[in-house]
């Protein structure tokens, strides 16, 4: 059983401002920091200042879309898991978006409860990725701890060496 470690910052992306506005207000009713933006290259600038681990968007939308909006997104914050929603059923457009790192793919109108259970699943993969990390630190760590142990060891081995030497030439 997995404990899902509550990430309450999410990024909202879409050119419709009322759809925004509503999920903004929803989302923050289930204790969740939104930060929105309306167009892709705003997200973008509020990734360079906030790592936001979850976001939300829309897939068309004028200028950089949602897509291109990923792939940028990742250089930023390697790990970000996207959710996107769209009101076009274009299969082209689902797997390409689940192939660049998109993590679920909704339809508008949105189901308010498979947002949600989107955006926990996505917490869910955050907290494995974090626990992968955790322990190939905790690995290296250890690897280094026996190195270092291995070399006072050689060292220890060296000293009696020499003293041995130094006695057995006293006699």
């Amino acid at each position: 059983n997995i404990t899902v470690n509550m990430i309450d910052e999410i990024l909202l992306v879409d050119d419709e401002l009322g759809l925004i506005e509503s999920l903004q207000r929803l989302l923050k009713e289930h204790a969740y920091t939104v930060h929105t933006a309306t167009s892709g290259e705003a997200a973008l600038s509020i990734l360079y200042n906030k790592s936001i681990p979850i976001v939300i968007s829309d897939i068309k939308m004028p200028g950089m879309d949602g897509i291109e909006l990923v792939k940028k997104a990742q250089k930023i914050v390697p790990d970000v898991q996207c959710i996107f929603i769209t009101g076009d059923v274009d299969r082209q457009i689902a797997v390409e978006a689940t192939k660049l790192g998109g993590f679920s793919y909704l339809q508008k109108p949105l189901s308010f409860d498979e947002l949600i259970v989107a955006i926990w699943k996505a917490q869910e993969k955050l907290d494995l990725i974090r626990t992968i990390q955790t322990m190939k630190e905790e690995k290296k760590n250890k690897e280094q701890l026996v190195i270092q142990q291995i070399r006072n060891v050689i060292f220890d081995i060296m000293n009696i060496s020499v003293r041995y030497w130094e006695l057995s030439s006293r006699k």
